[in-house]
């Protein structure tokens, strides 16, 4: 998303590392034309200093480098973008990075796709296959990715396989958050925010120098809201009742501290507690449906007096049948009994420690890390009645430790190799009440408890080495190799207290453990030419790897069809990706404009998917949604970034991402893996006054963004589809010369747009179809100090 001119190389090095090559379009290859050779810098007015574009400094590479000099295709979010975007999850970077799609489990899980690449499924025993990282270390589940963001010194979104430097490798993508350092330097700032909904936001941090070797900082950051879900539920008494949902309540703080007790080495620790007891939005019920959508039963009275397609209930002992339906086409309005509550409540503690040693030409860096969960929540599946309603108690820890050797003399030969291992401990407990479910009610007058737990250990160790090779002052060569080995070892129980109906057929699994030990080979391979300061053009190979696992769903005996009955749990193998991109960055009008893009081919084998997994024998078969191997896809796609300083006053960043997925082998071939828009697109237009009015500064900004359609299932089924949609946003306000105090009003989702985040069920003959509708348009005011 930011991009920054390259810096001058010296002839001792080649600054290698770059960039994006845009090879579809005319207008990019004429571009590309003038500037190698050279006369598309002279066409333009020579700029100002204070119109260039500000280098940006990343360490996706595990050094300090200008994002130009990087050969990969990386969107970085400063701290100023991140405050003005209000981008406060993690699940908020999607709108403004081309190529990155993120739903949205019910308990505010981000599930992230990039180019297509994803794993649809949010249970905390998974390993995502875009990994995130927090000060370099990896949060092994989404479970971990519902914190704040906050006091961060930047945001880098990777794009594609990541085996060679990354501790923990991933298929899709990587994303570092990056928190602020401390510093000797005095400094603090205080933001506070108001909107509707009775949103209140306070944000500080203080830091400064505590003696001549250590420096500390503390940021703490809470959020609350109002709801702004109606939630629908039955009194039992042929009535309904209505309340207030998805509310917000969350608080967090870190701590960090600098120790430099000399030149030759430093320490960094940070230390981070968050708290969350939101409520959990419920699912809008769509009812029994088929796949196009339409009903698969009858219409039913909807509890407005609308019609539409109903969920079935047995609200008496007797088992009587109740058809109620959803008939209010309101997308805030929602079906949700909550027998176990609403609440998500969170705890989640982590801390890291750094240390890097300066040797002779080289430098020696460690990385441990450590955090836990502690997680319960209660939901409704999308009905009036007690029908599946859950509570859920879930317990992560994980602990990793990386060490890197890497070069720093300045030569043609530059180095890193490291070796990783993490630990993981997962335990989930679920209860399941169908109290009031048709489907098992009737047939047993005592309320139905179906119990599931959920007990995991991962194991993960990898040895991995990069080089990179200046053959002259233009060539570059790359290569990076990884080994990784993971154990997986998984138990799983269920019970239920009275009998299932007997016509399924089915047991729950009173006890299964099994193990999965997976080992895998990934590496790069990669070119970079460099003919001018202004201009980088790279060619890489990738693989990219994620072992198998356990899919951490419900299961029942006899285990599905390909599964030796009770003799194995079900589970899923491992997943390669072969990545190849070219692409180019540069930098011309002296620096103010950057044009980044990719041209990128991903050829995806035995990709990692939740399916619909059939439990019984027809007609009375219960559909399971379980991750298991989707066949291979082919995926192929265009990538590109536009910074370009206008004026001194006017700035324009735009991003495009256009991509074509399709899955060629397997039960699903010629459909298309989910969350894979063909289409993204973002832009944000700045004006910054440089002309006082009074001792202020006016400055506004529109920011936009759109995704074409979606599927969130496999199979794709057009009722669980999201059509394509975009989100309007602004921002205006004033500000002091001195840039110490801001006030600005801001609107996100200024045109109220209607789009699901989460969508699964329809053709199932178990499962009523539902869906999950993204929060309407917020808008509030904001006052910033910074001293």
């Amino acid at each position: 998303m930011n991009t920054a001119p390259a810096r001058p190389r010296s002839d001792a090095t080649v600054t290698s590392n770059a960039a994006s090559v845009g090879t579809r379009a005319s207008a990019l290859a004429i571009t590309i034309a003038g500037i190698l050779a050279g006369n598309l810098t002279t066409s333009v007015a020579r700029a100002d200093d204070d119109t260039a574009l500000a280098e940006v400094v990343v360490t996706v590479q595990r050094r300090s480098e200008n994002l130009q000099d990087v050969p990969a295709s990386i969107s970085v979010f400063t701290p100023q973008q991140l405050a003005d975007l209000r981008i406060q999850q993690a699940g908020d970077l999607a709108a403004y990075t081309p190529g990155l799609y993120v739903s949205t489990s019910q308990f505010g899980d981000p599930v992230f796709s990039l180019r297509g690449v994803g794993m649809n499924n949010a249970n905390t025993n998974q390993n995502p296959a875009v990994t995130e990282y927090i000060n370099e270390v990896a949060l092994p589940s989404v479970a971990m990715l519902g914190f704040q963001l906050f006091d961060l010194e930047r945001v880098e979104v990777l794009k594609g396989p990541q085996g060679d430097l990354y501790g923990r490798n991933t298929t899709g993508g990587a994303i570092n958050f990056i928190t602020a350092r401390p510093s000797q330097q005095f400094s603090s700032s205080v933001d506070l925010n108001y909107g509707n909904y009775n949103l209140a936001e306070i944000g500080a941090e203080i830091g400064g120098g505590v003696s001549d070797t250590l420096a500390l900082r503390l940021a703490a950051h809470t959020i609350s809201r109002d709801g702004w879900q109606t939630d629908v539920a039955s009194n039992n008494l042929g009535g309904y009742t209505q309340s207030k949902n998805a509310a917000l309540e969350r608080q967090a703080v870190r701590l960090s501290a600098l120790w430099t007790p000399s030149d030759t080495f430093e320490a960094l620790f940070v230390g981070d507690a968050s708290f969350d007891n939101s409520q959990v939005p419920a699912y809008k019920s769509m009812g029994y449906t088929k796949t196009d959508g339409s009903c698969a039963v009858p219409l039913a009275a909807g509890f407005n007096g609308g019609t539409g397609c109903p969920v079935y209930a047995a609200p008496t002992p007797t088992g009587s049948r109740v058809a109620v339906a959803d008939g209010s086409g309101d997308p805030t309005v929602a079906f949700g009994n909550n027998s176990y509550g609403d609440r998500n409540n969170v705890h989640l503690y982590g801390g890291s420690l750094k240390m890097d040693w300066t040797l002779n030409g080289m430098t020696l860096t460690s990385v441990t890390g450590a955090r836990k969960m502690d997680r319960s929540m209660g939901s409704s599946s999308g009905s009036p009645y007690i029908d599946q309603d859950m509570l859920r108690v879930e317990a992560l820890n994980t602990f990793s430790q990386e060490v890197r050797l890497a070069s720093r003399a300045e030569g043609a030969l530059q180095w890193t190799v490291g070796a990783y291992y993490s630990h993981d401990k997962d335990s989930d407990l679920s209860l399941y009440n169908y109290a009031q479910n048709y489907e098992v009610a009737p047939l047993n007058p005592t309320a139905v408890i179906f119990n599931e737990n959920i007990s995991q250990k991962t194991q993960t160790e990898g040895v991995f080495a990069h080089t990179e090779y200046a053959l002259t002052k233009e060539w570059k060569l790359v290569a990076g190799i990884r080994e990784t080995h993971t154990n997986v070892d998984y138990t799983y129980s269920s019970g239920v207290n009275v009998n299932f109906p007997p016509a399924y057929g089915l047991t729950p699994v009173p006890y299964d453990n099994a193990t999965l030990s997976s080992n895998g080979v990934s590496g790069k391979l990669g070119l970079n030419y460099e003919p001018s300061k202004n201009l980088l053009v790279y060619l890489n190979l990738s693989e990219g790897y994620k072992g198998g696992g356990f899919p951490g769903d419900i299961a029942f005996l006899p285990y599905p069809a390909g599964q030796p009955a009770s003799a194995y749990l079900p589970s899923y193998s491992s997943e390669k990706l072969f990545a190849y991109e070219l692409g180019f960055k540069s930098n011309f009008a002296n620096g103010m404009v950057t044009l980044n893009s990719s041209a990128y081919y991903y050829d995806w084998r035995n990709m990692q998917a939740s399916t619909e997994i059939p439990y019984g024998t027809a007609p009375n078969v219960i559909e399971v949604f379980s991750l298991g191997n989707a066949g291979n896809a082919k995926i192929y796609g265009l990538d590109t970034d536009l910074t370009w300083r206008m004026t001194r006053e006017f700035s324009l960043r735009a991003g495009l991402n256009l991509m074509d997925s399709k899955i060629v082998s397997g039960t699903y071939r010629d459909q298309t893996p989910v969350q894979s828009p063909r289409a993204s697109t973002n832009l944000v237009l700045r004006y910054e006054s440089q002309q006082p009015i009074g001792s202020t500064l006016p400055f506004a900004q529109v920011d936009y963004s759109y995704r074409s359609a979606v599927f969130f299932t496999l199979p794709n089924v057009a009722a669980d589809r999201q059509g394509g949609y975009g989100l309007l946003g602004l921002r205006a306000g004033l500000k002091t010369a001195d840039s110490k105090w801001e006030l600005s009003g801001w609107a996100h989702n200024l045109t109220n747009t209607t789009y699901l985040v989460d969508a699964f069920g329809a053709g199932s003959t178990f499962l009523a179809d539902r869906h999950l509708y993204a929060e309407p348009r917020t808008f509030g005011i904001n006052i910033r100090y910074t001293y």
